[in-house]
């Protein structure tokens, strides 16, 4: 029976932090992030602590592209539903129940259909789950979020209007919509447990770290896209947006599928 795997996807070179950071795929140029001092992280990004201009943000934007998860290319549900009964195996299975017939074996003929039958319900069952998930990952982001702006004001922004250099206002309750990096922390604690299934918020710290040994989700001083502030305050820069987080990645591979 035909099964379908998810496989691992990668932002291409053009995904809208290319310019920031070129290979989002590399573990060590992730947590080169991390590794860096917040002036360091500050200049790279080309940003400082009062945060970005509002006529910076817009030409990022636009040179960045939306935060926003990258969107599945839909279907009609029929069509979906109808390409999976006429793909190469289906069709080699058809061929198979019609010699069958011909052969004059109908119980084989009629068991080859059950199978191409319940072979493409299973196939399209799987689709509609990935585009489900998809859109459960989605619902984990923020609308609204608060960063600083023209010599350090809060305001409160779209989610999908934060670009990298933008400085968020983290406080208890809200949730992240970027991943960035933690420049002031005062009990900073996150809820991860939409990227690594544990529950204990853990404390995030401004600091340098070292990263040998660590993994991207488990670095200290990180904030990712789809956490939630469980206790204390702080801010961040954010260093990588939309498909280019680690939750966009994460969304991708919920998309990328092939026989």
């Amino acid at each position: 029976m035909l099964m379908t795997n998810i496989v691992r996807h990668r932002p291409s070179a053009a995904s809208p932090i290319a310019e920031v950071r070129p290979d989002h795929s590399s573990e060590t140029d992730a947590t080169s992030w991390a590794a860096a001092s917040v002036d360091e992280v500050l200049a790279r990004l080309h940003t400082k602590r009062t945060g970005l201009s509002s006529h910076d943000a817009v030409v990022r934007l636009g040179r960045y592209g939306p935060n926003t998860l990258p969107a599945a290319v839909r279907r009609a549900w029929y069509v979906e539903l109808g390409a999976n009964f006429v793909h190469l195996f289906a069709l080699l299975l058809w061929a198979a129940s019609a010699l069958a017939v011909v052969a004059g074996m109908p119980q084989l003929a009629w068991a080859i259909l059950m199978v191409i039958l319940i072979n493409g319900l299973f196939s399209y069952w799987q689709e509609y789950e990935a585009e489900r998930a998809t859109e459960a990952l989605g619902a984990l982001l923020p609308r609204h979020v608060t960063v600083r702006r023209d010599d350090g004001s809060a305001q409160m922004v779209a989610a999908s209007a934060v670009v990298p250099g933008d400085i968020l206002v983290l406080a208890e309750g809200e949730a992240v919509p970027a991943d960035a990096r933690v420049i002031a922390s005062e009990r900073l604690r996150l809820d991860l447990s939409s990227l690594t299934g544990e529950s204990r918020p853990i404390p995030r710290l401004a600091h340098a770290v070292d990263v040998r040994g660590r993994t991207f989700v488990g670095l200290s001083n990180l904030v990712l896209a789809g956490a939630a502030v469980a206790s204390g305050r702080g801010e961040a820069v954010v260093f990588a947006t939309g498909a280019a987080t680690e939750f966009g990645r994460i969304a991708s591979l919920t998309q990328a599928q092939r026989e």
